[in-house]
């Protein structure tokens, strides 16, 4: 069957559609329940941000540091749910090698506390995949080249472990936030400007109610689409809701616990789930559909402790596998997170990004077998990177720059190989530049140490006979 031509996978922009953008509900549903919502389904509670423009879709514009795990990752979100791990949405695709901005507040710039990484292993959940019209099981992990230490403690992010929360009671309301660099409204409705809006670029929130699996199955499109790994949330009406951009975003349920500004904790966040997919954006009968937390918590802890071997504390408690995995090889470009060279070859490469550091990227790669080194796609503008790199010796290397749109970029690099600058230069090129170097059998002024001579044992006098 096809899917409709406005389904959307949260993180990307379909072309324009002729799908009406308020969809009738079935006759057939449950009428009860879905009336029940919709006495529930009014603008209530909180918002966690300032009153000034709507952002999402139809939230608002969030405080600086309010939420310090969410993680901007390019045109989609995430969370860091160990000092060194990302979850986020396997629709996503791969960001291994991209830098990213963890308590990102102010895309594509490092404000607010924010700092950047780079997503160094990606392991998406084997289980995700299409049902009917949506995806279940939309979980992936990113192993980060470097823990983070958050700079701020306003909220701790927990991962839902319950599987009966959010309740399925009527009477229960659950309200979640969720929040993202996404799109401010549905640019490919029926009733909005066929064009593609700028994403805001402060971080936003919007507050939508859970609703269960059974009231989002009785919507068009959705029967047999939500899976018991889905969480649907969002008013029946619409109005309110994550959207293109979001997607591998959090949907939290946020307790307040105590404590004021950065020095102590004001919030515990529950993770439940992670933005993945809706018909359209905020549309009538039409809720956001997220991967539930709870049904992958075992998969997500197992994965990031066994096969990414994270510093997480919540893997002391995580049982090892049987069978011991085999030692990774040595790496050749500075993966431990305590940089070391034993081989003597210590390779550093600064580059200072322009305002439109996305189009840059680079690969190092052994001038012969064209072995991958390392491989850095930027984010962050106008930013010095530097990367340390340990080589191996009597070896030959191409480092490639290359820029996207194809006009060269506004900044500058340098190569650096144990402490002498091998290759500079700047983004003055079309499309990409090619260095090339090698390294030496020892490192340059050092002399190496001789053996000391043998010096011969003296001749023995022998008596004379007698």
């Amino acid at each position: 069957m096809m899917k409709p031509t406005n389904f959307v996978l949260f993180a990307l922009l379909s072309a324009a559609t002729t799908f009406s953008a308020v969809v009738v509900a079935d006759p057939e549903a449950n009428t009860d329940a879905i009336e029940a919502v919709k006495a529930k389904a009014k603008q209530r509670g909180s918002r966690y941000g300032t009153s000034e423009r709507s952002g999402i879709v139809g939230g608002v514009q969030s405080r600086p540091r309010d939420f310090p795990y969410f993680v901007d990752m390019d045109f989609c979100g995430g969370a860091l749910i160990a000092p060194d791990i990302v979850l986020f949405a396997a629709h996503c695709g791969t960001r291994k090698g991209r830098q990213i901005a963890i308590g990102a507040y102010e895309t594509n710039r490092l404000v607010e506390g924010a700092q950047e990484r780079f997503c160094e292993e990606y392991i998406p959940d084997p289980k995700w995949g299409y049902l009917d019209y949506g995806l279940v099981f939309d979980f992936a992990l990113c192993k980060l080249n470097e823990p983070v230490v958050l700079s701020s403690t306003v909220a701790t992010l927990v991962l839902n472990e319950d599987p009966s929360f959010p309740s399925d009671d009527p009477n229960v309301i659950t309200d979640l936030i969720v929040m993202g660099f996404g799109l401010q409204y549905d640019s490919f409705g029926s009733n909005t400007p066929m064009e593609i809006p700028e994403n805001p670029y402060l971080l936003h929130n919007v507050t939508v109610p859970y609703m269960s699996n059974e009231v989002c199955r009785s919507f068009p499109y959705y029967e047999y689409s939500i899976g018991d790994s889905s969480l649907c949330a969002g008013f029946v009406s619409g109005e309110e809701d994550a959207c293109y951009g979001d997607s591998g975003g959090p949907i939290v349920e946020r307790t307040y616990v105590g404590g004021t500004g950065d020095s102590k904790t004001a919030y515990v966040d529950t993770h439940v789930g992670v933005v993945s997919w809706g018909i359209g954006c905020a549309r009538e009968n039409s809720p956001g559909v997220y991967a539930r937390t709870s049904t992958r918590v075992g998969w997500i802890k197992a994965t990031a402790c066994n096969s990414l071997d994270s510093v997480a504390d919540f893997c002391k408690d995580v049982p090892k596998p049987l069978k011991p995995k085999p030692a990774k090889p040595a790496p050749t470009a500075g993966y431990s997170y305590s940089y070391s060279c034993d081989t003597g070859q210590d390779l550093t490469i600064r580059l200072t990004t322009d305002k439109e550091a996305y189009f840059t990227s680079w690969v190092l790669e052994t001038a012969n077998t064209h072995e991958t080194i390392m491989a850095r796609k930027y984010k962050i503008l106008e930013y010095t990177n530097e990367h340390k790199i340990c080589l191996h010796k009597e070896a030959c290397y191409t480092w490639e720059v290359a820029d996207e749109f194809g006009d060269g970029f506004l900044g500058s690099y340098s190569i650096i190989l144990n402490g002498k600058e091998v290759a500079a230069g700047t983004g003055d090129f079309y499309d990409r530049k090619r260095e090339s170097f090698c390294t030496t059998s020892v490192p340059p002024n050092v002399t190496p140490t001789r053996s000391p001579k043998k010096t011969k044992s003296p001749k023995v006098t022998k008596s004379p006979k007698k």
